[in-house]
């Protein structure tokens, strides 16, 4: 009988992971990090919360390695989901499940492509395996989020319209787009009188008033009689004290309200469709830098023996624990 290959006998070892501890710090620790960026989120410490979200992206991503069986990677997506969501408990449950649904399925998605390229490959590829994987993890917490916000679970957070208008939009699109345009300095609760203003002392009868008392009291006329008639024509109130980018959102919300509701859906469901789309656009931008991050951590792993990289019979890259 000829001589059975030592190679053969062995082909199938290094798909196993060996260590029981290994596999449950893999396993683990994207959980207490889940639950610990939750807990510092709904504390007030919000760049902690993100940094803790950050290295969860990496931690996750590292999983596609790590683990070795799809039981093991929906067990461990599956609690990392619920450990997101787990600080919020006092929010309704049929809120709180769907949210963790969205996001472990987002998990899900990118993870197993991951794995999919991971498997089809001779040589691993990491930073295309890791970029699949964390764009997933990306859109996966940013769906969790969306749904808590427009369920109105999260009631008037940052992520309300309103807010994310006055501390994202405002200062980091507004605010440098009429410094630019303008060479005006601005100010946030003062964006649409400003504007007004400007249209007003344009008028060359304007300039013409000797007295600056009295050119102010026609200035400030006009601009509440132009008010008054843009919110006539809009059919919405205007809102002086905020910002353009405020009263812009306003009027669409009232815009849609006053739509009949096929129509309303349909603009609804495109504007939830054009911010995912721009979400699984910052994240893949997020993923190339990120991916360099989880490169570190992962050759710390190699170093110190955590994980290793071993070949399999068909010359194939792999990592166990």
């Amino acid at each position: 009988m000829a001589e059975e290959s030592l190679l053969g006998r062995n082909q199938d070892v290094a798909e196993v992971n060996r260590s029981g501890w290994k596999l449950i710090v893999t396993i683990i620790v994207p959980v207490a990090v889940a639950t610990g960026a939750s807990y510092l989120f709904l504390s007030g410490h919000i760049i902690w919360s993100v940094v803790m979200i950050l290295v969860l992206v990496n931690l996750i991503a590292l999983q596609a390695f790590l683990l070795k069986t799809a039981s093991q990677i929906w067990f461990a997506l599956l609690l990392s989901a619920i450990a997101l969501l787990v600080p919020f408990f006092s929010i309704n449950l049929n809120y709180l499940s769907t949210a963790a649904l969205v996001t472990f399925l987002f998990f899900a998605m990118g993870t197993f492509s991951a794995r999919h390229e991971l498997n089809n490959t001779l040589k691993i590829s990491f930073f295309k395996i890791t970029r699949k994987s964390m764009v997933g993890v990306i859109t996966g917490i940013a769906g969790g989020i969306t749904v808590l916000v427009v369920s109105g679970a999260l009631g008037p957070t940052l992520f309300s319209a309103d807010n994310m208008a006055t501390y994202f939009v405002d200062p980091y699109v507004v605010a440098p787009s009429l410094q630019y345009a303008l060479h005006q300095p601005y100010t946030p609760n003062e964006t649409v009188r400003y504007f007004l203003t400007s249209q007003v002392e344009s008028s060359p009868n304007l300039n013409n008033i000797p007295n600056s008392k009295l050119k102010d009291q026609l200035v400030i006329g006009a601009v509440d009689s132009s008010a008054t008639q843009i919110s006539s024509s809009l059919g919405v109130p205007l809102a002086l004290d905020s910002s353009i980018s405020v009263n812009l959102i306003h009027i669409m919300q009232a815009k849609v309200n006053q739509m009949e509701q096929p129509l309303q859906l349909i603009v609804v469901l495109s504007f939830y469709l054009a911010l995912w789309s721009l979400v699984a656009l910052l994240a893949t931008i997020a993923s190339y830098v990120l991916s360099v991050t989880a490169f570190l951590i992962f050759e710390l792993l190699v170093l110190t023996n955590f994980a290793e990289i071993q070949m399999e019979s068909r010359t194939h890259e792999i990592v166990t624990l």
